[in-house]
C-alpha cells in the first residue's frame, strides 16, 4: 500500500509542469500569430516603395537611392541590380534614402583597375516587405533616339447617338413701345420721354500713370558647382517690388531638374560700389543646392523688379 500511494504522488506531480508548458505553448502560439496579423495590417496600410533618384559611386562601390516609403530597418529591405543579383544593404534614412553596396568588380568579369561599372542600362529593383519597385538605371551616355515608329491603324467610328428631345417653348415676351425722335427728345406711347442730349456729367478723377517698373537680371554662371547663391541687385536709390528666379541644366532630364533644390528666393539688401563709398540697395537673393551630386553643369538666374518710390504721376 505505501508503494501505491508513493507512485500516485510521484504521476500527479510531473503532470503539473506538463500543463504548464502546454498553456505557454498554446499562448505563445496565439500572441505570434496576433503580432504576424498585426504586422500584415500595417503592411498593408503603408504605401508601396517608390524610387525618384539613383546615384552610383563607383569609388566606395556604393548606390545611393533616394524616394519614399522604404521603411527604417534594413532587414525589411532588398535591393537587386541586374548582373549583380541582390546587393548589400548598408543603411536606410529616415524611409526616404537607401545605401546598397555591389560586390567587386571583378565578379562581373571586371578588372579592379577599371573602376566603375560598364556602361549600359541596368534594372534597379527595391523590394520592401514583399511590395516592389523597379527603376531603369543608365550608366555612360545615352545612345540616339531610334526611328518613329509606324502610325497605328485608325479606329472604327462609334455608333451615333439618340437625337435630343425637344425643349421647352419659352413663354411671349411683352410687347415693346414705340418711340419717336422730335429733335433732341423721343417720345414713345407707353408715356415716357428722354432727351436725346443729357446735361455734361461732372470731370472725372485724374488718371494716374503706371509705375515705371524695370527688371534686373543676373546669374551665377553654369558649372558643376553644387550650391550656388545670385543676387539681383535694383539701382540706387529704387525699392524691390519683386522677384524669381530660373533654372538652367545643360543636360535638362527630369533627374537633373529633381536634384536641385531652391532654398531661398526672398527680398535682400546688398551693396554696390559708388564714387562716394559704399551705398545700401534692395535686392534679391536666390540661393539653389544639388542635393543629390549628378556632376552636370547647372546654372541659376536672380530677377528683380524695381521702381522709383513715389513713381506715380498725374498725366
Amino acid at each position: 500500500m505505501p508503494c501505491v500511494s508513493q507512485n500516485r504522488h510521484s504521476k500527479s506531480f510531473l503532470t503539473i509542469p506538463f500543463l504548464v508548458l502546454a498553456l505557454l505553448f498554446v499562448w505563445t502560439s496565439v500572441a505570434l500569430a496576433d503580432r504576424g496579423h498585426d504586422r500584415d495590417r500595417d503592411r498593408d496600410e503603408d504605401s508601396e516603395p517608390e524610387i525618384f533618384a539613383v546615384t552610383v559611386n563607383n569609388q566606395d562601390q556604393e548606390i545611393k537611392i533616394i524616394g519614399e516609403h522604404f521603411g527604417t530597418d534594413i532587414h525589411d529591405v532588398k535591393v537587386t541590380l541586374a548582373t549583380f543579383g541582390q546587393l548589400t544593404v548598408k543603411a536606410v534614412m529616415d524611409t526616404t534614402m537607401i545605401i546598397a553596396q555591389f560586390p567587386a568588380l571583378s565578379s562581373v568579369g571586371l578588372t579592379e583597375s577599371e573602376e566603375q561599372l560598364p556602361p549600359g542600362d541596368y534594372v534597379l529593383t527595391v523590394e520592401v516587405d514583399g511590395e516592389d519597385e523597379d527603376y531603369g538605371l543608365t550608366i555612360g551616355a545615352v545612345g540616339p533616339q531610334g526611328p518613329a515608329g509606324t502610325d497605328g491603324v485608325d479606329g472604327t467610328n462609334g455608333i451615333d447617338g439618340d437625337p435630343g428631345k425637344n425643349g421647352v417653348d419659352g413663354t411671349n415676351g411683352q410687347n415693346g413701345s414705340s418711340c419717336s425722335i422730335n429733335g433732341t427728345v423721343v417720345s414713345c406711347t407707353d408715356g415716357t420721354y428722354n432727351d436725346v442730349k443729357g446735361p455734361q456729367g461732372d470731370s472725372g478723377p485724374p488718371i494716374l500713370a503706371q509705375p515705371m517698373v524695370q527688371t534686373i537680371s543676373t546669374n551665377f554662371g553654369s558649372n558643376s558647382v553644387d550650391l550656388k547663391t545670385v543676387t539681383a541687385k535694383c539701382p540706387v536709390g529704387e525699392v524691390v517690388v519683386g522677384g524669381g528666379f530660373n533654372l538652367s541644366v545643360t543636360n535638362s532630364s527630369a533627374d537633373a531638374l529633381k536634384s536641385i533644390i531652391v532654398k531661398t528666393s526672398n527680398p535682400s539688401i546688398d551693396t554696390v560700389e559708388t564714387p562716394s563709398g559704399p551705398v545700401n540697395v534692395d535686392a534679391w537673393t536666390v540661393i539653389a543646392e544639388e542635393h543629390t551630386l549628378t556632376g552636370l553643369d547647372w546654372d541659376i538666374f536672380a530677377f528683380a523688379r524695381c521702381m522709383a518710390p513715389h513713381e506715380h504721376k498725374l498725366l
